[in-house]
Formats: structure tokens, C-alpha cells, sequence
């Protein structure tokens, strides 16, 4: 259809209130899906309005039976265009940036640190006395199911969050994605939070962020009160420290003059006495 169409607007000069109706033949037999009535969308709308200024016929004809219009468009003397992609570069190797080198080095420096660290805390030393299948010590490090347990250092385990989450590598993925990166090497208890507390807090993940909110409606401020006491407010400071048996406040506030009224009463008081102060 997009053929035809575009056929049409380039022989528009010729075609265009023509004597007699144009022919047009085609081998696609999927186009008279359009010869009943359909709910068209918005680009085959315009092109019935762009059909309706021309006087055509449409006919089928099977491909093989379209010598003519294949020896238009197949001349022997053009490419085939079937070796035209072969020994190209899709990305040039500038554009590349090596950065594996870099995360193994951050990674070798972890493992420094991690050895260095002589802190570990109380339910990981239980589960290595009990010596439990999923728990081992080896070439100083501790490991739970092959991770390296990170020691409660919070920089430490800061900045593996970082190396996960901040790299060009990583590209600030989110919670639960940063979580499995993670735990592909490392571990430590209530790691989760942990994520979840640095990619809630990430400047970068909340400014990217996609806004499921509805747009804000325009503001609309009060009207100004023509005299004082014509419009109020209510407010009832309570649980404050006991004195002369009260421990509470009622304070209303003329929105004109901002005079105000301070009533003692009660933290239990009911909806009948906010009406009887009032």
C-alpha cells in the first residue's frame, strides 16, 4: 500500500484528473483487505483522503504472471546488492571504552581490604563454629555458598554497592537488579536493605526516574476575607505536659488579621466537644 501510495505522488501531474481510470496492478493479494469496511488508523485515514482525489482500478495478478513490472525494477546490469554488507565495522573501535580491566583491579583491591578487616559479626561466628555445609574459610577470606562474606564495614560494603550499581558498566540499575550483580560474588547480612536504602538515595536513579503521576493541577489559592473572624482555622495541639488538668490546646486563627484564640482542653476530646469550644 505504502508503494502504491508513493507511486501515486509521483505521478500526481499525470494522474490526478485523469480521462480515463488508471490501472493498477499489483501482486499483493493481502490489499483487498481494504475493499471492505474497516476501522483504519490514523496513517491509512490520510491515505484515503489522498485515494479520494484519484479515479484507479486495482487488480491482482500473480507475481509470476508481472514480467513487465519485474523487468523494470530487476534490469540485469544492477546489483543484487547480496555481497554489498561483508567486511564492515559496526562500531569502530574508538568508541569502545575497556573498562573489565579496571573492574578486575577494583576487584583485586576488594579482596585486599575484605583480608584486611578483622571484624565479623556474631551470627556469621556461630555458623562457622557449627561448621555448617554452606559456611568455609579459605586463603582468608569467608565464604557462604561460594560468596565472599563482606565484613560490617559500611564503606566497604558501600562502595561494592557502588562498583555494581554506578559503573558504565552496570548503568544504574535498579534494587533488585543491583542485588543479583552483587551476589554473584559477594554477600553480607540484610544485604537487600542495604541496596535498597543506596539506590533509593542515588541522585542520578531519581532524576531518571519515570513519573507515574498524574500532572499536577494549576494552584488555586483562597480567597481573601472580606472582614476579620469571616473565615477561621482549627488546630488541636495535644499531648502536651499536664497543667491544671489540661493537657491540650485548641487554637483557632483568623486568616485576615491572624489574631488567634487559645482554648485549654482535653487530649480525648470529641468531635461534640470541638463543636461545643467552638
Amino acid at each position: 500500500m505504502l508503494a502504491i501510495m508513493r507511486a501515486l505522488e509521483e505521478w500526481r501531474h499525470h494522474l490526478q484528473g485523469a480521462h480515463s481510470p488508471v490501472e493498477i496492478y499489483t501482486d499483493h493479494k493481502n490489499l483487498e483487505y481494504f475493499m471492505t469496511a474497516k476501522k483504519l488508523n490514523r496513517r491509512q485515514a490520510r491515505w484515503s483522503l489522498e485515494l479520494a482525489n484519484f479515479d484507479f482500478t486495482l487488480t491482482h495478478k500473480p507475481g509470476r504472471t508481472m514480467g513487465k513490472a519485474d523487468a523494470l525494477s530487476r534490469r540485469p546490469d544492477f546489483e543484487k546488492g547480496e555481497n554489498d554488507n561483508e567486511d564492515i565495522i559496526l562500531i569502530e573501535p574508538h568508541h569502545i571504552q575497556r573498562v573489565d580491566v579496571e573492574i578486575e583491579d577494583e576487584g583485586v583491591r576488594l579482596m585486599e581490604r575484605i583480608r584486611a578487616e578483622k571484624g565479623v559479626e556474631r551470627v556469621v561466628k556461630q555458623r562457622l563454629l557449627t561448621k555448617e555445609r554452606e559456611w568455609s574459610e579459605e586463603n582468608g577470606l569467608i565464604l557462604w555458598q561460594n560468596r565472599v562474606y563482606v565484613p560490617p564495614n559500611r564503606n566497604l560494603r558501600k562502595e561494592i554497592i557502588h562498583l555494581h550499581h554506578n559503573t558504565k558498566d552496570s548503568g544504574h540499575p535498579g534494587r533488585y537488579k543491583t542485588a543479583e550483580l552483587i551476589l554473584r560474588s559477594y554477600w553480607w547480612p540484610r544485604i537487600h536493605a542495604d541496596v535498597r536504602q543506596y539506590v533509593d538515595s542515588c541522585d542520578i536513579c531519581q532524576h531518571t526516574k519515570t513519573v507515574r503521576a498524574k500532572p499536577h493541577g494549576m494552584l488555586a489559592p483562597n480567597r481573601i476575607p472580606g472582614h476579620p473572624w469571616q473565615c477561621i482555622s482549627i488546630d488541636l495541639i495535644a499531648e502536651l505536659p499536664t497543667s491544671r488538668g489540661y493537657d491540650a490546646i485548641l487554637v483557632v486563627v483568623d486568616r485576615l488579621t491572624k489574631m488567634i484564640r487559645l482554648i485549654p482542653t482535653y487530649t480525648t476530646l470529641s468531635s461534640e466537644g470541638v463543636a461545643r469550644l467552638f
